[in-house]
């Protein structure tokens, strides 16, 4: 496949041979893709973590205010923007649709409006008519590692719909491993991405050359690209729609729009298009398997089958509230655990470095007087900084590893549900309930930063004249208690920081498991369920049809294997 067209034609036969095998959500997801390469609708996604101004970014790009930006964040609906008659398009869970004043959006996009997403709408569109989007859809997303869990699920579910993405960074935060891990997931499945660094009017020159070039270095490395150079563009949206400041090189960014949406736009919708069509392929080639499995099994087997799947689905609806009070509890352990670890590690330093301050007394002094305050102070704050990396690195390996232990103990030896279904799934089709033992990842959600600046200061002896007059014994008596105070709060500003940092990146790790867990596994329930219903009800027929049947599975196989290769 070569052009959109033959792509296209490749689905239409993936559908016909998913005739009587597939569900209705895959038909849906070819039939979606299959208008998106007809129509040539071009999606470019703003994406990024939460509180990198997305949303500001996107209102600098069309000129006014239309997508709503809020202090808190908004609930998880994905917003697009497409070329029209300035209004809204609301549309529900329902399958209903309502038109709406723009002005009007935030009462179904904005979390304290519609909390949890009440109101149950799944998209919203907002039509207006910059010519911008004339050959684009502009889509906003939650962000990413917002307080709300469902944000994080509607940003990563619209992934395999882009064609280019606006991956949003913020001059006044270093990309962290929360933004890393999502560019790697990004990466994968998006042809084209443009980086961008929002918020450029927060710092001075020289802050802004050190960031960036500390970001670039972090997305080479993310991007394992070596020495390839990484355009990341200096933005600030809010600078620009304040009062139309041309330093805010938001012009530059449209420019590049522009061009992406002419010279590029027909090859990246190929590109992304081709990835979901094998991401459905995989999915058909799946059923296949598990329906020739399944003819090829005998009759008694495949009741017994049967009756293990609907009782372990039973099982999981009856006691999954039970697992969850259990699990829960475990982890609350776990978190009350590490804070009293972070607490008992942190005094130990604390000790420590009071000690190297008596010991080391007059060396500080000389110090001060060759180097200056701030000098000395920053060495202090590396060395315990050092000493903290060293604790949360020995953290993140004994909770990653006792996670999974609790995972394993209650898959193993508990009666809950989670038991069940990996005792009964391995037995009906070998599925693997360690493989989402494996999806628990600390890297999945990181917001702490060392802190290495202390609010208190040490005197710069050499600029202070007033410290020239003063006895040495009351200088270096107040020095050293500055010093003190300095480093004690470095040591209580890093034990706070780690405690909430772990213990929320435990609780969103597990929220993670938790929803990869039931959306996995109730879709595989599904499947299963209607294939072993399916070909229960072809073996009351004669042998000869169950043959086949067998034979026209294979042929679609082969067939399958074809539209790959082309």
């Amino acid at each position: 496949m070569k052009t959109i067209s033959e792509l296209n034609h490749s689905i239409t036969n993936l559908k016909e041979l998913a005739t009587g095998i597939a569900t209705d959500d895959f038909f849906q997801e070819a039939a979606e893709l299959s208008t998106k390469l007809s129509t040539g609708k071009f999606y470019l996604v703003v994406v990024g973590i939460f509180k990198r101004g997305k949303s500001t970014l996107i209102n600098a790009l069309l000129g006014k205010p239309l997508a709503p930006v809020a202090v808190t964040p908004l609930t998880a609906i994905v917003t697009l923007f497409e070329y029209g008659k300035p209004s809204a398009e609301i549309y529900f869970t329902t399958g209903e649709k309502k038109t709406v004043g723009v002005s009007n959006v935030e009462e179904y996009i904005s979390e304290e409006k519609n909390p949890d997403n009440a109101k149950n709408v799944s998209l919203v569109k907002i039509f207006d008519d910059n010519p911008l989007l004339q050959n684009i859809t502009l889509v906003d997303t939650p962000g990413i590692g917002s307080v709300l869990e469902h944000n994080t699920k509607a940003t990563y579910s619209f992934v395999p719909k882009i064609d280019a993405a606006l991956f949003v960074l913020s001059a006044d935060t270093p990309m962290s491993k929360q933004d890393a891990e999502f560019l790697r997931e990004l990466k994968s499945a998006v042809p084209k991405i443009i980086y961008l660094l929002n918020k450029a009017d927060l710092l001075s020159p020289n802050e802004l050359q050190k960031m960036l070039a500390y970001n670039k270095q972090t997305i080479q490395t993310v991007l394992a690209n070596g020495n390839e150079s990484i355009e990341l563009l200096v933005v600030s949206a809010k600078q620009f729609s304040d009062n139309g400041n041309t330093e805010s090189h938001i012009p530059l960014l449209k420019n590049k729009i522009e061009q992406l949406a002419t010279i590029e736009k027909d090859e990246l919708i190929f590109q992304s298009g081709l990835s979901r069509f094998k991401s459905l392929t995989a999915q058909l080639e799946t059923l296949l398997k598990l329906k020739l499995e399944a003819l090829q099994s005998p009759v008694q087997q495949l009741e017994e089958k049967r009756a293990a799947l609907q009782q372990a689905t039973a099982t999981m609806f009856t006691n999954k509230d039970e697992f969850d009070i259990l699990i829960k509890g475990r982890i609350k352990q776990l978190q009350t655990r590490i804070e009293a670890e972070v607490n008992k590690e942190s005094r130990t330093i604390q000790q420590q470095m009071q000690l190297q301050l008596g010991e080391q007394s007059e060396i500080i002094m000389q110090q001060l007087r060759q180097n200056g305050s701030n000098s000395v102070q920053l060495a202090w704050s590396k060395n315990i900084v050092a000493q903290f990396e060293k604790l949360q690195a020995k953290l993140e390996t004994d909770t990653r590893s006792t996670f999974k232990s609790l995972l394993e103990h209650y898959s193993s030896q508990s009666q809950t549900f989670v038991n069940e279904l990996s005792k009964n799934l391995s037995a009906l089709m070998g599925f693997d309930f360690n493989l989402l033992i494996g999806n628990f990842d600390l890297n999945v959600y990181s917001s702490f930063y060392f802190h290495t600046q202390a609010n208190v200061s040490v005197p710069d002896l050499e600029k202070n004249f007033l410290y020239r007059l003063l006895p040495a014994s009351l200088v270096k008596q107040k020095v050293m208690d500055g010093m003190r105070k300095s480093v004690d709060e470095i040591i209580v500003a890093n034990t706070a920081g780690m405690i909430y940092d772990l213990t929320y990146r435990i609780q969103e790790s597990f929220r993670k498991f938790s929803y990869d867990l039931n959306i996995k596994l109730q879709l595989l329930l599904k499947n299963m369920e209607q294939i072993i219903a399916q070909t229960l009800e072809e073996k009351s027929k004669t042998e000869i049809n169950q043959e086949t049947e067998i034979q026209l599975l294979k042929e679609k196989m082969k067939a399958i294997e074809e539209l790959k290769n082309k």
